[in-house]
């Protein structure tokens, strides 16, 4: 992935429909000078963050898929979803996708950074994947930093 830690800038990432990726803030989920998240103020995904972004190698296999997330309120319903590809632009979708995130049935200690992690089995012939971002409220927004997908560990 390109900026899966929002350093600097919004670099890598674009907006999945409409208006221009929601906005870059310097509240790093670490605290790290220089870095940032990308801040959600426009539900069901107008603007939100997408990236397609190419596989290594062989890209079958289970793969590590998490990110950080902070919202003002709890119950925010918030999610990023990680999609699977058979061609390296992003346009025939394998049919395998997961999501994670806060939903409206938790109760999370906002304002706090929150990580949610999972596994994704990608089949046999997929040689990109997609994240894309979004929430689904329209009273408060939210932040969300450090995405990763790896085979190799599950963390950033």
């Amino acid at each position: 992935m390109n900026n899966p830690g929002f350093d600097g800038t919004l670099n890598g990432w674009s907006a999945q429909i409409g208006s221009p990726v929601s906005s870059y803030t310097s509240l790093d989920s670490e605290a790290c000078g220089g870095s940032g998240s990308v801040y959600l103020d426009t539900p069901y995904m107008d603007g939100d963050p997408y990236q397609c972004f190419s596989l290594r190698g062989n890209g079958s296999g289970t793969y590590n898929f998490g990110a950080k997330f902070r919202y003002l309120e709890p119950y925010m319903d918030a999610f990023c979803t990680l999609i699977f590809y058979n061609d390296a632009n992003c346009t025939v979708q394998n049919g395998v996708s997961d999501h994670l995130g806060p939903d409206m049935n938790n109760s999370d200690q906002a304002p706090n950074w929150q990580s949610y992690a999972i596994t994704v089995p990608a089949p046999a012939g997929v040689v990109a994947a997609s994240v894309q971002c979004a929430y689904n409220n329209n009273s408060y927004g939210m932040w969300i930093d450090q995405i990763y997908v790896n085979k190799s560990a599950n963390s950033f």
